[in-house]
């Protein structure tokens, strides 16, 4: 037996097996790393959709807080005073009708 032969197909064999297994690894990589630049540009997308949702939200959200503002800074006095005045027109206005509605 030649032990140099030996070597030589055995060391070829193994450096065969490498190539198999490097190129396979690098053809996995290549297919992730495309993968993930797909993933990467749908991210960037959905991102900018709810970014602009965000936006949006954050100008409603501000509208409807002034609206509140605005709400709470109703002078509920003057409100007191309003409708106590308008009891008294009612009531004016309900004896002016018996009154009118008596007399005919």
């Amino acid at each position: 037996m030649n032990w140099l032969l030996i070597g030589e197909v055995v060391g070829l064999i193994i450096f065969v097996a490498f190539g198999v297994l490097g190129m396979g690894w690098l053809r996995i990589l290549k297919e992730t790393n495309t993968l993930l630049k797909e993933q990467n540009v749908e991210l960037k997308a959905d991102n900018k959709m709810w970014q602009g949702k965000h936006e949006e939200n954050v100008k409603s959200i501000a509208k409807l807080q002034g609206e509140v503002d605005g709400i709470k800074n109703v002078p509920l006095t003057e409100i007191s005073i309003h409708m106590k005045k308008q009891t008294e027109i009612n009531e004016r206005l309900l004896n002016f009708m018996q009154n009118n509605l008596a007399t005919a």
